[in-house]
């Protein structure tokens, strides 16, 4: 509880503070501007510590404050049976037992393939080729230890940054899908590499690239499968 005398002396000490204001219109779009430069730092401030807290899984959440570029790739961190559309009606979904299943349309069967468990690896399951389109969608599953943030597929002289499936806990396998141009000129390879938040590849591959006529893809509205090797 405050006595009456220290709520006097407090009293006098706002009527003296008070004199002390300058006299005049109040800049309201100052105020608001500082308000909202306060808010951004401590939204900033706070996403950077929950990145501390929280490891490399946190990376893709921090704010993109527009001064420094991003150093890891695309993820999605799955539940068990969780589907992702990579094509027109195709979808793909990790099992909690380690499989990767894939089904090309909702009246047709699905195909799972187990990945967890299995040697350091990474391949092109396959290849869903659009009609009339000038580039393929690539997918795949991969086994390595580390903490899978990105796939990067080099095709040539063309590169292109994928997306990683994969579920929580850094299991040390998943899928990945990516879309790279249509290739028409032999002896081209797909380099895979799937990278870890720093950048650096955990696991590797590559293939040669399908080659196909231009200036369109073959007809195949649903995707056209190759088989693993």
């Amino acid at each position: 509880m405050t006595s009456p005398a220290e709520a006097g002396q407090l009293r006098r000490a706002l009527d003296d503070f008070a004199d002390t204001m300058p006299v005049g219109p109040v800049d309201v779009t100052a105020v608001v501007r500082a308000s909202h430069r306060r808010r951004s730092r401590r939204r900033i401030a706070g996403a950077a510590l929950g990145a501390v807290l929280l490891g490399p899984a946190a990376y893709a959440f921090l704010p993109d404050t527009g001064t420094a570029p991003r150093t890891a790739g695309h993820v999605r961190i799955l539940a068990p049976d969780e589907r992702v559309t990579v094509y027109g009606t195709t979808q793909v979904w990790l099992t909690a037992d380690g499989g990767f299943c894939r089904q090309d349309d909702p009246t047709s069967a699905a195909s799972c393939t187990p990945v967890s468990g299995a040697p350091r690896y990474v391949r092109i399951s396959d290849v869903l080729v659009p009609a009339d389109t000038r580039s393929v969608t690539l997918t795949g599953t991969f086994s390595a230890p580390g903490t899978a943030v990105g796939v990067r597929v080099r095709q040539g002289e063309a590169t292109a940054e994928g997306t990683v499936l994969t579920l929580a806990g850094d299991p040390g396998w998943g899928a990945w899908f990516a879309d790279v141009p249509l290739n028409t000129t032999a002896g081209v390879t797909d380099v895979v590499s799937v990278y870890d938040p720093a950048r650096r590849t955990i696991v590797g591959a590559t293939e040669s690239a399908p080659v196909w006529s231009p200036p369109t893809a073959p007809p195949a509205p649903s995707g056209l499968r190759r088989p693993a090797p």
